[in-house]
């Protein structure tokens, strides 16, 4: 448990630059809109081991409000150790601050991903501030695939069939505040009313340091698939895109893995249901597309990796596929440029 009773939101000059100010002495981290300042500062070591928080209520740390974009779960400490798998999920972004260093070992896990076979969306993902995705048309004859959720690249577009895809918005410029990924659009109903639900956008969680930030295990804020349709001509839900993640530190020592990819979007139905689209497990594995199922029905789109954008769900004559989430958005604030494996490539 933090003793950081009280967090002020950002100050006006946009922080204290951290060549100039001791770890021990600071008591704001961070630049812009990404600015955060303790006060009074934390006095006792944090220790994360396997746990899930709920940063809607972050019984854990304090609930900070932002004067740009969501309120923040802000768990704070002298230093910042965690060993374990730390999943979070709820309506808020996670942040993660020590003043001094802060270190996520080998084989431990922060994980604010989103998946859709446990309805769990990750801590402050489908942000507000998405453009969103549109959903496939109804027909009939056979629904349209969802369009994928868009956020550091493009989500893939919805198959076509006598309903139209939905086309995914273009990416826009990198974020300046804290947010989470977005939603895949929902396929287009057939000729009943069970289209593919859209995937959920990948979650969002902010590390900060004073001092070296070491981080050996693996940061996980991917987006979910989205589900197949059920029988009856319907169209796939798309998948959503992935999340943010960002670093700030004197030093940092990035050696494991950091994604936050697309998920696949689900695959649309004709005489029998899709597949459900997957989520992504490592940086190199992207959400897989959701099969068709079988008749005349189309395959969703796979999550994106890296630079490109989610992929296309395939057109056909009856229920078509949703469209694959784009990636989502990896910042490095300060500190050296880091290693480790990433996906999307770190700005």
């Amino acid at each position: 448990m933090t003793d950081a009773r009280v967090i002020d939101a950002a100050t006006p000059d946009g922080g204290e630059d951290a060549s100039l100010v001791p770890a021990d002495a600071r008591t704001c981290f961070g630049t812009g809109e990404f600015t955060l300042c303790l006060s009074p500062l934390p006095t006792l070591p944090i220790g994360l081991t396997t746990t899930t928080i709920d940063t809607t209520v972050c019984a854990e740390g304090q609930i900070v409000a932002r004067t740009s974009g969501p309120s923040w779960c802000v768990i704070a400490g002298t230093t910042l150790t965690v060993t374990g798998n730390v999943h979070a999920e709820g309506n808020l972004p996670l942040v993660l601050v020590a003043t001094g260093d802060l270190t996520v070992m080998s084989g431990a896990t922060i994980d604010v991903a989103s998946r859709q076979a446990q309805n769990v969306i990750g801590a402050g993902g489908n942000s507000t501030s998405c453009t969103a995705s549109p959903k496939g048309t109804n027909n009939n004859g056979g629904g349209g695939g969802g369009a994928g959720g868009t956020f550091g690249t493009k989500g893939g577009n919805g198959g076509n069939s006598a309903g139209g895809g939905g086309t995914a918005p273009n990416a826009g410029a990198t974020p300046t505040s804290l947010r989470g990924g977005c939603r895949g659009g929902d396929g287009g109903t057939g000729n009943n009313n069970s289209g593919g639900i859209g995937g959920d956008g990948g979650g969002a969680v902010y590390l900060i340091a004073g001092g070296t930030l070491t981080s050996a295990g693996t940061i996980n804020a991917s987006g979910s698939g989205g589900s197949g349709a059920q029988s009856g001509q319907n169209g796939g839900g798309a998948g959503g895109s992935g999340g943010m993640i960002v670093f700030y530190a004197t030093t940092l020592n990035v050696t494991g893995f950091v994604f936050a990819n697309g998920g696949g979007g689900g695959g649309g139905a004709d005489l029998g249901g899709g597949n459900d689209g997957g989520e992504s497990a490592n940086p190199t594995a992207p959400g897989s597309a959701g099969g068709a199922g079988n008749g005349l029905a189309g395959n969703g789109g796979a999550g994106a990796l890296n630079t490109a954008n989610g992929g296309n769900g395939s057109d056909a004559n009856k229920g078509a596929g949703g469209g694959g989430g784009g990636v989502g958005v990896i910042l490095v604030l300060s500190g050296q440029f880091p290693g480790g494996t990433f996906s999307p490539p770190a700005i």
